[in-house]
């Protein structure tokens, strides 16, 4: 069975991204899929700090050490790494992404380790809803967070 996750790094437990998310998981399942939804407000998340960069121990020590942080996210990735499908509802604030979507982002390397990071971003397919009001910027969220994942990984446009 084709298993999808939906991701939503929305503050705000039932926002816009989730409504949009939710929605796209329920005619899923509909149609046969697994799906599960993660909204990462109800999860643990501590952003990176204080460490002693053991994400990057291997490449300065010579040593193989994992991230000190101990919270939910590796549960997270788990659901990543086991998911087909991907759909990522990411809102915006003030014109950026939240820090739930950065922190995603940024401990990605910290869990994974170079190179294998970008292994898991692999043989999936990915959805965005990004629900944003562009008012002075030049180029939107959906716009970033696509150069972003096409330039890391090969994805066909639809």
């Amino acid at each position: 069975m084709v298993r999808a996750l939906g991701l939503v790094f929305s503050a705000r437990k039932l926002g816009n991204s989730y409504a949009c998310v939710n929605y796209c998981l329920e005619k899923m399942t509909h149609e046969g899929f697994e799906a599960k939804l993660v909204c990462f407000c109800d999860y643990k998340i501590e952003p990176c700090n204080h460490c002693n960069y053991e994400c990057f121990s291997e490449r300065i020590r010579g040593t193989q050490e994992s991230c000190p942080i101990n919270d939910d996210l590796p549960k997270i990735y788990q659901e990543f790494e086991n998911s087909d499908i991907v759909i990522f509802g990411i809102p915006t604030y003030v014109g950026h992404v939240p820090s739930l979507f950065r922190i995603f982002e940024e401990r990605t390397l910290g869990i994974y380790g170079f190179g294998r990071h970008m292994n898991m971003l692999e043989g999936k397919t990915y959805g965005f809803i990004v629900p944003e009001q562009l008012l002075h910027s030049r180029r939107s969220h959906a716009q970033i967070l696509w150069l972003q994942f096409s330039n890391n990984v090969d994805i066909t446009e639809v």
